[in-house]
């Protein structure tokens, strides 16, 4: 494996469990659904960049590296936003 698959699948492993931890210690919270699924895809985009980082030999390091920092700060921003969005329309119901 060389270092860009090493890369990426270091950053598919935190995304899993990532969606492991979101379904489970948030299980209580309003939003774990909605943090879930942004988990969830985040997992999904992290092994497309790992399998384009496997098959397609001439993808340059940059683009994994770059790739998933973009994934990764789409996924904190969406999660963010959901987070925010949700309990403003819990709290406004409990009003």
């Amino acid at each position: 494996m060389t270092p860009k698959d090493v890369f990426a699948l270091c950053f598919l492993i935190v995304s899993v469990v990532l969606t492991i931890l979101s379904f489970t210690l948030l299980r209580k919270k309003k939003y774990s659904k909605f943090v879930g699924a942004a988990s969830a895809s985040y997992a999904s985009g992290c092994f497309l960049i790992l399998m384009l980082a496997l098959f397609k030999e001439n993808a340059p390091m940059t683009f994994v590296v770059l790739s998933d920092a973009l994934i990764s700060g789409i996924y904190l921003f969406t999660s963010a936003m959901l987070i925010l969005v949700s309990t403003k329309i819990v709290d406004n119901k409990a009003e």
